[in-house]
């Protein structure tokens, strides 16, 4: 090889590490401390809710709707797998980032993959349904990655992904903090 040409492969491979960097430093999400406004007041909660605190909504209200029922539905079914826990779970969405369809077609044929990337971040809270303690809270935030394909052609998928991702690992934690068993 010539000196051009090596010149040449070191500013493109140099350029290319570039661009996956800083592809890479923008797929963190921090997660949001906003509290629960119960949790606040000193008093005690008694029913399980799903709340939402968005900075930004570019949300509609059906879209909205269906996210809450979703993480409503996934909380409830989590729930009910704790066999000696009764805990009441509250949710707090706190960030919604849905990807554009028609912009992550066009990046795909164009450079084969999706580049506008979604996610969501969800304050937790565990409270024993008997004693109303505080039995554990957290927040999560999570971009989804390209390997869910197929969910970056669809404007909330991606966000519900990182939900349920964000849920699992609460659930987790709450066993081993707990002791519980699970169902099944």
């Amino acid at each position: 090889m010539t000196t051009r040409l090596k010149l040449n492969f070191f500013y493109r491979s140099t350029s290319l590490a570039l661009m996956l960097t800083s592809l890479v430093a923008c797929s963190t999400m921090q997660p949001t401390d906003y509290g629960f406004n119960s949790a606040s007041n000193g008093e005690s909660v008694k029913e399980a809710k799903v709340r939402w605190h968005l900075i930004t909504n570019d949300l509609s209200t059906e879209e909205k709707a269906e996210i809450e029922n979703y993480v409503t539905d996934l909380l409830s079914e989590k729930n009910k797998q704790l066999e000696d826990k009764h805990l009441i779970i509250q949710a707090q969405i706190t960030r919604i980032e849905t990807v554009s369809p028609f912009l992550n077609t066009v990046s795909t044929l164009l450079v084969f993959l999706p580049l506008d990337r979604g996610g969501a971040a969800i304050e937790l809270q565990a409270t024993e349904l008997e004693t109303g303690r505080k039995l554990y809270s957290e927040s999560y935030a999570k971009w989804m990655p390209l390997t869910e394909f197929t969910a970056h052609f669809s404007r909330t998928q991606l966000a519900k992904l990182a939900l349920k991702d964000s849920i699992d690992a609460f659930f987790d934690e709450v066993k081993q903090k707990s002791g519980a068993t699970v169902k099944g």
